[in-house]
Parts: structure tokens; C-alpha cells; sequence
């Protein structure tokens, strides 16, 4: 395993180094912010780009068991968001020993999209629309 998730009373929150968000279909899902966790500025970039594009973007406690029961979704991604990671995808969960793939285990094409579309705003390839940039 590279990441470990952590969860607190069965409640998903995040990896020692980065947000966990969950992409089911046309919803992004990540958990609300509160003490428990780091209040990225990557996640919250994330979250306005994908309410930017459509998606209906949802913050609410994710137990294990949603995480396992959305592997069975062939759509289903997930991806860490951080300062280093930027938006790294998520191949399979492991729960207690056993290996839960996400889609097909890889990069999905919503989290390359999103990673895409942030990295083309750092970059200077797309308008950075909400001052996320400073020049140096």
C-alpha cells in the first residue's frame, strides 16, 4: 500500500499526506471540513473546479463500507488531493486483507480531467479565473 486512510469511528477522513475524494459518476464526495483533518487548499481548489463543470459536489461522512460497497461501481474513482500529490488516483482500496479495485484500477478519466484541468491553470495554460496565482 503507498497511502494509508485513515478513518476515525468508521468515518473515512484522510491519508497522512493528502484529502481523499471519492467520484461517483456526476458527484464528487469528500468529507466536510472539521477539526479532524487538513483544510487543503488543493481540495478546496478541486472542489470549485468540479462544481465549475458540473458535478454536484457533496461533503459528507463516508464510512468504509460506502467505500467498498462503491468498488462494485465500474465508474467509481477515487483520488488524493494535496500539495504534493495535486490529484493522484486511487487504484485499490485494501480492507482488512482483502483488494477492492476501483474501475479498472488505474487512472480513471474524471480524476485525469480534474488533475488536468487544475495543473493547466498552474501552469499557465488555462485562465486562472479566481487569483489562485501570484506571480513571483
Amino acid at each position: 500500500a503507498d497511502q494509508v486512510l485513515f478513518s476515525a469511528a468508521d468515518g473515512v477522513t484522510e491519508t497522512g499526506a493528502a484529502n481523499f475524494i471519492l467520484f461517483n459518476g456526476d458527484e464528487l464526495v469528500t468529507k466536510p471540513l472539521d477539526k479532524s483533518f487538513l483544510h487543503g487548499v488543493t481540495r478546496d481548489s478541486i472542489l470549485t473546479l468540479a462544481a465549475e463543470q458540473g458535478l454536484t459536489v457533496t461533503e459528507r461522512d463516508l464510512s468504509i463500507e460506502d467505500l467498498i460497497n462503491l468498488a462494485s461501481n465500474p465508474d467509481a474513482e477515487a483520488a488524493l488531493s494535496g500539495t504534493a500529490a495535486i490529484l493522484a488516483p486511487v487504484g485499490t482500496l485494501i480492507y482488512q486483507g482483502r483488494e477492492y479495485p476501483l474501475g479498472e484500477g488505474k487512472a480513471g478519466p474524471r480524476v485525469a480531467a480534474m488533475r488536468a484541468a487544475l495543473n493547466d491553470i498552474q501552469w499557465g495554460k488555462a485562465p486562472d479565473t479566481h487569483g489562485w496565482l501570484s506571480e513571483v
